[in-house]
């Protein structure tokens, strides 16, 4: 036996023991150190390998900034538009009350416009064509006219008018052709804005937006008349149809809807305009019972879906702007106030005060209803309802009163 092979002999029996599974010594020491720590304490990576030497994968997903970009612009719109409409000014509703804005009137020929509580007065036009009636729109927004020369066409008749619509800054926005013998009794804005009903050899409507005018095929007879304030198409008139001569209701849209709702076999004068909720309609009843006296008259509210009324010793009504009153001329030729469900109408001024019953715009109540302007064959009065006071015009009223702009309350 040579060296090598006592060296190879302890070699072998060097790798038998060592390859025997042993437990050290120190176990229990081990066992004892890791149970005081969580486990998540000496599971972690860096606790077993050198930071340095472990990669890590990204796992929280970028930033989406693209989508961040197009939220923050919807954002900026969205503020931009809700700070340009709390700058828009208030509207006030087509009918019922208002507040008192300024009040438009003709003078040698132009409009003009006055504010009743500083007395600032402001030219609307100026020019050598005549300009006439001013009517504010429901809204206070536009101020519509009758524009044209003072020669008239044929001997006997009315010159020829266009309708001229502006707005508050004075910018013309729509002008109509020219309507023969129109009737400055007889013009009224639709409770939306849209239409102007204009009288003239006919019933015409316009289209406040481009200033067309179309001819309204329905048995018009003159006078006045008035929209219904819960239904913007419709339009009381006095009229004809097939069943009879009185107030007809037409929606303007559709002609062929004109139906006669009062009248029938009465003294129908003229219908005087409508009750807040659009079911009553309020017109005056001629009545020629003395015919040793001059014939007066009285004004009956009437509930189109019912048939029940009320009649109103007091001719030539206008309705309030809240709706619950109404203004009249008594019998004895003083106007009264009376409620819009019947009663005493009141006297609220001499008969001095009185104002031309045959005519639309002789009495027109304040926005607010404080105070009626009424125009008594060319004498102009302001009115309170509650009957105090000399009635005589304020100085704002000198140079003339005839339409008063609602504002927002």
């Amino acid at each position: 036996m040579t060296r090598f092979d006592a060296l190879e002999r302890e070699l072998t029996v060097w790798f038998d023991e060592t390859a025997i599974p042993r437990r050290p010594d120190y176990t229990t020491e081990i066992i004892q150190a890791t149970a005081a720590l969580p486990q998540r304490r000496w599971m972690t990576i860096e606790r077993w390998f050198p930071m340095t030497v472990v990669a890590f994968r990204r796992t929280v997903p970028p930033f989406p900034w693209r989508t961040a970009a197009v939220l923050i612009a919807l954002l900026a719109i969205l503020v931009a538009g809700l700070v340009y409409v709390g700058s828009q000014p208030r509207l006030p509703p087509p009918f019922g009350l208002a507040g008192n804005g300024l009040v438009a009137y003709a003078k040698d020929g132009d409009i003009l416009t006055v504010d009743p509580a500083t007395g600032v007065r402001r030219w609307i036009t100026s020019g050598d064509e005549v300009d006439e009636l001013p009517r504010w729109s429901p809204d206070g927004t536009r101020l519509a006219f009758l524009r044209g020369s003072l020669a008239a066409p044929v001997e006997g008749a009315r010159p020829l008018r266009r309708v001229v619509v502006v707005d508050r800054q004075r910018n013309v926005l729509s002008e109509s052709v020219s309507l023969y013998d129109a009737d400055p009794d007889a013009f009224a804005w639709s409770p939306d804005g849209r239409y102007i009903a204009i009288g003239a050899r006919g019933l015409f409507i316009l289209d406040t937006a481009d200033g067309g005018v179309r001819t309204l095929d329905v048995g018009y007879q003159g006078l006045d008349f008035y929209w219904r304030p819960t239904h913007p198409s419709e339009l009381l008139f006095r009229g004809e149809t097939a069943d009879g001569v009185g107030l007809v209701l037409v929606d303007v849209d559709r002609p062929a809807s004109a139906r006669l709702v009062a009248g029938d076999g009465e003294d129908v004068s003229r219908p005087n305009g409508w009750t807040l909720d659009g079911q009553r309609i309020v017109y005056t009843l001629q009545n020629f019972a003395d015919d040793s006296a001059p014939p007066t008259g009285r004004t009956r509210i009437l509930d189109m879906t019912t048939g029940a009324f009320v009649d109103i010793d007091g001719a030539y009504a206008h309705v309030s702007n809240g709706g619950t009153r109404l203004v009249a001329i008594g019998r004895d030729s003083r106007p009264c106030i009376a409620s819009i469900d019947g009663g005493p109408c009141n006297a609220i001024a001499d008969a001095t005060k009185a104002y031309d019953g045959t005519y639309a715009g002789g009495a027109s109540w304040a926005p607010n209803d404080g105070s009626i302007m009424v125009s008594s064959f060319g004498t102009l009065a302001l009115l309170d309802p509650a009957g105090q006071g000399s009635g005589a015009p304020p100085s704002w009223m000198t140079d003339g009163a005839e339409s008063w702009q609602r504002v927002a309350q």
